[in-house]
């Protein structure tokens, strides 16, 4: 999965910190990111000795450590991101020839520059938030108030019967593949009850034996993903809810797609019900 990339490690630990000359560095700037210029086999972020003197000039912003660098990121308009020249990759895509630790670094430090750009001010008083100097926090210095980097937490359910997966595709979104049923936890449930309850609003199956399955940051939504398999009570007619899906199908192990590749949890359940890792309970 995304976040498996032994023996490298992300390290969150927050620090106040200039850029070092192997630093790495997240340009960003309307969903893209830009990629070093170096020649290197491998697709990488840019060094901070890469960067041309008008962009070590601006602001940047740590982030957090990879094994032992430092990622800073730095926000540009679009005219400024352009005119560096270098070639620029969307969040959502990152090259097959990039590190292992890549695609983690990218989803988590673009979750970061997206907070930090939402909460430039004070919901109460509207006054400038400024970084505190202790942790991972906006400080209002007339409220006192803290905001944190927001963690959504989701729920995504493998519902099996009968020796078949139940797969959904949505309607109206970018997702084109069949996915697995997942969703936004609501206040006051727990992971199991916001498990229950997307399975009957989105199909309308009731499910039993829920078996954790494991867990996900994607920073992509702002979301901390909880797997989970779970058998439905007894195969009663699938009931779309038309504005979330446009379609529903149980599939055996041998007639599943072969249309993730993410590094997703869902992609990880997908193949753990393929290879029969998980045995459905009887």
């Amino acid at each position: 999965m995304l976040q498996d990339i032994y023996p490298h490690q992300l390290k969150n630990n927050y620090t106040r910190c200039t850029p070092a000359a192997d630093s790495l560095v997240f340009i960003y700037a309307d969903g893209h990111f830009l990629l070093s210029s170096s020649k290197e086999p491998e697709a990488n972020l840019p060094t901070y000795a890469e960067l041309p003197d008008q962009l070590k000039a601006k602001t940047m912003q740590y982030l957090f450590m990879i094994d032992d660098k430092a990622v800073f990121s730095l926000i540009l308009n679009k005219a400024d991101f352009l005119s560096v020249g270098w070639k620029d990759c969307p969040v959502t895509v990152t090259s097959r020839n990039s590190p292992i630790w890549m695609p983690l670094v990218i989803i988590t430090a673009f979750h970061l520059v997206r907070w930090y750009e939402k909460h430039k001010f004070c919901g109460r008083c509207s006054r400038v938030l400024a970084h505190s100097i202790t942790e991972r926090a906006l400080e209002c210095p007339e409220c006192r108030i803290t905001e944190y980097p927001k963690i959504a937490p989701v729920v995504i359910v493998a519902v099996v019967c009968e020796g078949k997966l139940l797969m959904t595709h949505y309607a109206d979104r970018s997702i084109k593949p069949f996915v697995l049923i997942a969703g936004f936890v609501e206040i006051g449930e727990s992971l199991e009850e916001a498990a229950r309850r997307e399975v009957m609003e989105e199909v309308g199956l009731r499910i039993k034996d829920l078996q954790y399955f494991g867990s996900q940051p994607w920073g992509l939504s702002d979301s901390l993903a909880t797997g989970f398999f779970a058998t439905a009570e007894y195969k009663a007619p699938i009931i779309l809810e038309h504005e979330e899906l446009a379609d529903a199908r149980w599939f055996t192990p041998q007639d599943l797609p072969h249309e993730l590749d993410n590094g997703s949890l869902t992609a990880a359940m997908i193949e753990a019900f393929r290879n029969k890792i998980y045995e459905p309970k009887i």
